[in-house]
Formats: structure tokens, C-alpha cells, sequence
């Protein structure tokens, strides 16, 4: 199996009379153990014992008890030094804070060296975590299925270095204050990062370590220390806001993407062979108590590697749309496929022919699509397009062009939205724009949301929204550079009443990284169902477990 993310700790019996016994710090990293993250577990060689007995049924756990107290740097520095020079925090706890622990505290990023070093699981992301850190934890059910996500997680920055922290500034503090009360710049129990930054952080920790002791006399904690040394601009990481309980743990979201854990059903569907043309993103309506689904079929194709291929001589894009009735069980039982002839418009030259992302959606006891589209419009600039998807005919009817509220179109993702028996349409996510028409199909905005969520700056629209409780309920995207290029979604929850965005979910993919989009969503049997395309083509209908998709934040008032 392969993981994402390997966390780093260590268990040294340092104290006489420890305030825990073994057993129960021992449950305390069972329940740490239980997420099914690797585990590189430092610790002294008379533990190694009993960990490898009472451990074997979590194999991906290692135990390393080859590193005793005296082979760390920390503990060698004051080996060179005289120790009754030494002084340590006043503000201490007398008993916890021995100059063993904060020797100990001082090595975690050594430990962090040591496992890359050994690199088991060959994770491009480590994390320190204190050994009993779930102490702290107060609702360990929703935190540990939170870090199960962690073992395929996409770091959207290649190279990082994130720590929790108390204090979102830096603090300005004289050497006197560093070196006898605490600083709670930085958490301590966790912190997380890439390998390059993760070996440069540990560079900076231990080769300054011998001097700050020596000349200052003095030893203090390691969150003291390290705010030394991002005070000095020795070290430079990205600090997000945390106190000593489970808020230590919830990593930025803006900084990862996740798999979907809610799938639990995928169908691929047995489209009919359409010469030169492969199917594509679907989007499923009911109406008048039948489902329909449109699949764009297309003439291109991507790669795995993110390069483009036209199946056109003189390479034209083109795109046809196929309708089909869906059973009882979302399986098409026919196929047809919609006369564009119909369309009502003269088709000019384009590099792109078609009506491109249907969204289909009910208004008014009839059937209408909402489309992006080149070819038809004025000036070759994709436009939206909207009319009548007429079942009996397979024609569009009173086909029509939307027109932007803005002088430039700045968004061809508008999202349809029946609200109140009046349609209305979602324009953009930041701010977050929610209009109607007027008589001559110009948008114009009603409603006006400013998110204080800058990572919504790059939202687009996907997904129709469903009802559920008392929100409206849909899918957004947005996308990174790459090659391929990279897609991440998230659930919006919308108060029904008034349109005001409550709520969303962590980002995350459906199935694999790399070009995914759904136009897609419903309500079936009380489960999400979700129609996807994965990299333009190769259509998905899955259906998620409801309980399993977590509105894990909400916004800002």
C-alpha cells in the first residue's frame, strides 16, 4: 500500500516516577495507531519489548530502538558543555520540565531526520506527532476519521513547511523571556512538511543548538527555541492558527485535497459507439417523474501525461450530445441523440463546435439545457447558451444567448438554480453572485455574498444543486496547473431560505488526481449520485453515502 503522509514520534522512559504509566500511554498511542498511518516510533530498547508484542496486529507501525538518548545531538551538546552553568526556565513545571525533557523535546526534528533517512514507505510528506498527543484530543472519533483521509492526501505546494500555533504573530521577545516562559508561537505537538523543507528546518535546529546553549547559558523548550530561531530568520514556516486540542491537527484546507472516503458504488455505463467520438460529462434532471441524463460525447482526448490529441483533420473540437431515460437503478435505457440542427442559429467557423457542459434542470413544467458554446455566437468568445430540451422531438427549441452582467464574460460555469419558482443562476463564487434575467437575457445580480474565504477566490461551478434538510446542496471545482491539469471539488451547503452560503467540505477528488469534473448531482434513495468525467472522457455514475460527506466547515459572517 502506498501513503501520502508518515508521522514521527518517540517513547523514552526519562522520569523516575512518570505521572502515566506505560499502559496508558500506551492506549493513548493505540488510538494513534488506529488511523492506519505509518508510524515511525523512536523509542528506548526496554520498551521496544513490549511494543513489538503488544503492536503486531498494526504492521505499519516500526519500531526503532536502535537510537539511545546518548546517540542525540541534543543530548551530546550537553555532554560538551558544563552542565552546572546550565539553567533552565523558571516558569517551568518542576517535575515535567527536567532537563532531560527538554532535551529530548529539542531532538524531534533529528527524529524526523533520522526516519526520512530510513524512509520505509517512500512518503514525499512527514509529521511530527507527540507521542501521546490524542491526550489532548477531545472528539477523537470525528479527528481520527479526519487523519484516516491522510494516507492519500495531495499537498497542493510541493515544497512546505506548516506548523500549528497559538499566536498568529510573531512575537518580539528579549532572550530573558525566551529562555524562562513559555512561547506559544508554535503548538509543539505536530507539525508537518516536505522532505526538503522538513531536512533544511532540522539543518537550521541543530546547527545553531550548541551555540544558543553555550552562550546563553541556558536550555528552554523547543517551541521557545524554534520561535528563536523564525525571530533570527533562520526558519520560515507557514503558521495556521491552533490551541492545544484538535484544532492542532486540521491542517489548512486550502493546503491539501483528499480522496472522496463516501464512494461506496461506481457504474460505467455501455454507451453506444459514436465514430471518432468518445463519451464525456453527463448531467442527469427528473422530470415529470422520469430521470434523463445528456452525455457530451467528444472528438479529443488527453493523455495521462496531460497532452492533447484531435480525432479531426484539420483539428476541430466538436461535441454531440446523447440523451438517454435512466431506470430505477440510473442505468440508461436508450440512447438518442439531439438534433443540433435545430439549434436556430447559423453555425460560423470556430476551432470548437457544439453545445459544450450541458446542464440540464427543470423550470416551468419544462425541460431546458443550459450550455457553453463558440460556434454559434458573434464572436467566436464562448458564450452561454440556454433553451428548451424538447424530449418527443430531441430538438432544442427557443434556443437563446445569456448575457453577462459585466461588459466581459468572467464566468462560463453559471450554475441554474430554481429557487422560489423563479430561476436564478449562480455567476460566481467570489464574491459569491446569484442573479436572474431580465427581457432580454442579461443577468443581472440580486444577491451578493462577500466570503472572507480567499481560497474561494478560484471556485467555479459544477454541479445543479440539490435539497437537503434545510440547505441547497452542490458541487464546486477549481483547478491547478499541471500535466495533467489537476481538478479538486468541494460540497457547498446554501441556506435554502435565503441563499446565504453556510457551509462546505475539505477539498477532495473523486477517484484519481488529474482532470475530473461533474456536472452531475442528485438525490436518489436518500444518497448523493454524482456523474463525473475523468480527463474529458470516461464517464462515472457513483453514488455516495450521505453520512460520509462532512460539511467539516462553515463560513465566515
Amino acid at each position: 500500500m502506498s501513503y501520502s503522509v508518515a508521522l514521527v514520534t518517540c517513547y523514552y522512559e526519562i522520569y523516575e516516577q512518570p505521572d502515566k504509566s506505560f499502559e496508558t500511554r500506551l492506549d493513548e498511542f493505540i488510538k494513534l495507531a488506529e488511523t492506519g498511518l505509518p508510524i515511525y516510533l523512536f523509542c528506548d530498547s526496554s520498551s521496544a519489548i513490549i511494543f513489538e508484542r503488544e503492536l503486531q496486529i498494526y504492521p505499519h507501525v516500526l519500531c526503532i530502538s536502535s537510537i539511545a538518548l546518548h546517540d542525540l545531538y541534543a543530548f551530546q551538546v550537553r555532554n560538551t558543555i558544563d552542565i552546572n552553568e546550565v539553567t533552565m526556565p523558571r516558569d517551568r513545571n518542576m517535575n515535567k520540565d527536567s532537563m532531560n525533557y527538554l532535551l529530548l523535546m529539542n531532538s524531534k526534528t533529528e527524529f524526523i531526520q533520522k526516519a526520512i533517512q530510513i524512509d520505509k514507505w517512500k512518503t514525499e510528506h512527514f509529521a511530527w506527532i507527540d507521542y501521546s498527543l490524542f491526550y489532548i484530543v477531545k472528539n477523537q472519533s470525528s479527528v481520527s476519521r479526519y487523519m484516516k483521509q491522510w494516507t492519500n492526501m495531495y499537498f497542493l505546494e510541493k515544497s512546505y513547511l506548516m506548523m500549528p500555533g497559538c499566536w498568529t504573530q510573531k512575537p518580539d521577545w528579549d532572550m530573558d523571556r525566551i529562555l524562562n516562559y513559555p512561547c506559544w508561537r508554535f503548538c509543539g505537538g505536530f507539525f508537518i512538511g516536505s522532505k526538503d523543507r522538513l531536512l533544511d528546518f532540522h539543518e537550521s535546529a541543530q546547527s545553531h543548538f550548541y551555540d544558543f546553549v553555550k552562550e546563553n547559558k541556558a536550555l528552554t523548550w523547543e517551541v521557545n527555541y524554534w520561535s528563536w530561531l523564525e525571530q533570527t530568520n533562520k526558519i520560515n514556516p507557514t503558521v495556521y492558527f491552533a490551541d492545544h486540542d484538535d484544532s492542532i491537527l486540521r491542517i489548512p484546507m486550502q493546503s491539501y485535497v483528499i480522496p472522496l472516503a463516501a464512494v461506496y458504488e461506481t457504474t460505467t455505463y455501455e454507451y453506444p459507439i459514436v465514430r471518432s467520438y468518445e463519451p464525456g460529462s453527463a448531467s442527469m434532471v427528473k422530470f415529470k417523474g422520469s430521470m434523463y441524463v445528456n452525455t457530451r460525447f467528444v472528438n479529443y482526448w488527453y493523455t495521462n501525461e496531460g497532452k492533447f490529441g484531435i480525432n479531426d483533420v484539420i483539428g476541430n473540437i466538436k461535441t454531440k450530445n446523447i440523451m438517454s431515460e435512466l431506470n430505477d437503478k440510473l442505468i440508461p435505457i436508450n440512447y438518442h441523440e439531439m438534433d443540433e440542427k435545430t439549434i436556430g442559429f447559423e453555425s460560423k467557423w470556430s476551432r470548437c463546435y457544439g453545445l459544450e457542459d450541458i446542464r440540464l434542470f427543470t423550470y416551468d413544467n419544462k425541460m431546458y439545457y443550459l450550455a457553453t458554446n463558440i460556434n454559434y455566437t458573434h464572436d467566436s468568445v464562448n458564450s452561454m447558451m440556454m433553451g428548451e430540451y424538447d424530449l418527443p422531438t430531441m430538438t432544442y427549441k427557443n434556443s437563446h444567448f445569456l448575457h453577462s452582467p459585466y461588459k466581459r464574460c468572467m464566468q462560463k460555469n453559471w450554475i441554474p438554480l430554481v429557487w422560489k419558482e423563479d430561476l436564478w443562476f449562480i455567476y460566481r463564487w467570489f464574491p459569491l453572485e446569484i442573479g436572474k434575467l431580465d427581457d432580454k437575457h442579461t443577468l443581472v445580480i440580486h444577491k451578493n455574498y462577500v466570503l472572507k474565504e480567499d481560497w474561494f477566490r478560484d471556485i467555479r461551478g459544477s454541479s445543479n444543486f440539490v435539497e437537503y434538510k434545510e440547505y441547497l446542496v452542490g458541487i464546486v471545482h477549481f483547478s491547478i496547473d499541471g500535466c495533467p491539469r489537476k481538478y479538486f471539488h468541494r460540497f457547498v451547503a446554501l441556506n435554502k431560505e435565503t441563499l446565504e452560503p453556510v457551509s462546505y467540505t475539505d477539498n477532495f477528488f473523486f477517484r484519481r488526481i488529474g482532470i475530473e469534473f461533474c456536472l452531475g448531482l442528485e438525490m436518489v434513495n436518500n444518497d448523493y449520485a454524482c456523474w463525473i468525467s475523468r480527463m474529458d472522457r470516461d464517464p462515472l455514475m457513483l453514488k455516495l453515502d450521505m453520512e460520509k460527506v462532512i460539511f467539516t466547515h462553515r463560513f465566515q459572517s
